[in-house]
Order: C-alpha cells, then structure tokens, then sequence
C-alpha cells in the first residue's frame, strides 16, 4: 500500500480504534482529492463497514418525503443505530455531503458540534467530507486534536493529519 493509505490507516485506528472516549473521525477534501477511493480501501483491507451515504439503498433515498423536516439530530440518532447494528470495529460513512448540503450552516455546525463529540459508539466512526474543513473542525473536535482529523490534498498524493 502507498504513504497516504499507511497515514490514514495510523491515523483512523488511533483516533477510532484505540480511543475509549471520541471515537469520530473526519476524512476531508476536496472534490476528486481521492476521499472515496481511500476510504473504500481502508473498507476492504482493514475490514471495516463501509456505507456510501448517498447510493446505499436505504440511506439518503429514505429521505426523499421527509428530507425538508431531517434535523441534525435526527441524522446523530441513525448514525448512532448503525453503529450499534455493525459487527465491523469501525464504519466509514461516505457521501454524506449530499444532506449536508440540504441544510443551513448553522444546521451544519449544531450537527458537527454534536457528532464530533459523540461519545458511547462502539464502534469507530469516520465521517467523509468536502462541504467540511478544518475552519469548522478546529473549533468542535475534542480538545482541538488534529488526530481526528486527515484532510486529502487536490493532488491525489498529499495529506494532512494535524490541525
């Protein structure tokens, strides 16, 4: 496996596995920086549960007559049961800017304050993101740890692991 693959694998078991407490993590960049690919990879070789947010049947199509009204809360509360409902020691939830987007930033922000804090999980979680960065991480993560976060470079090659 390649550098970045080995960085991010360090990170995420760190941060999702070895911690008791936090066990979120935020895979960012921007669009085609690689963030899928990446994460489907840690999915396979590591053997971890991966849900695309936006075309895993059951998921985001299960919004459509409700997604006006889906609050952050709402959102905590069927991450929190897919959690509980995975055998895997981590689920990567990719995809996920296509709800994000349905919301204000002021929603945006009440739901990664919430998550990013998110305590009790048992099993880690690794959030993927471009609608998110580290101006808005910096402030919600848990004592302002970079380990929580790895931020994808627009070249394909590059990451970022520290805030």
């Amino acid at each position: 496996m390649n550098s970045r693959f080995e960085t991010a694998k360090t990170q995420f078991i760190k941060c999702c596995v070895d911690q008791p407490r936090y066990r979120v993590a935020w895979l960012i960049g921007k669009p085609l920086s690689g963030k899928s690919k990446l994460a489907q990879e840690l999915s396979t070789i590591l053997n971890w549960h991966y849900i695309n947010y936006t075309t895993t049947l059951g998921y985001f199509d299960s919004l459509r007559l409700t997604i006006a009204s889906y609050q952050p809360l709402d959102f905590i509360k069927a991450i929190q049961s897919w959690c509980m409902n995975t055998q895997s020691e981590v689920l990567i939830l990719d995809e996920i800017d296509a709800l994000l987007a349905c919301w204000s930033n002021d929603q945006r922000r009440v739901w990664i304050s919430q998550i990013a804090r998110l305590t009790g999980l048992p099993c880690g979680l690794i959030l993927v993101s471009h609608l998110v960065d580290y101006t808005v991480l910096g402030a919600y993560i848990p004592d302002n740890d970079g380990r929580y976060v790895v931020q994808l470079g627009e070249d394909n090659e590059s990451i970022t692991t520290k805030l």
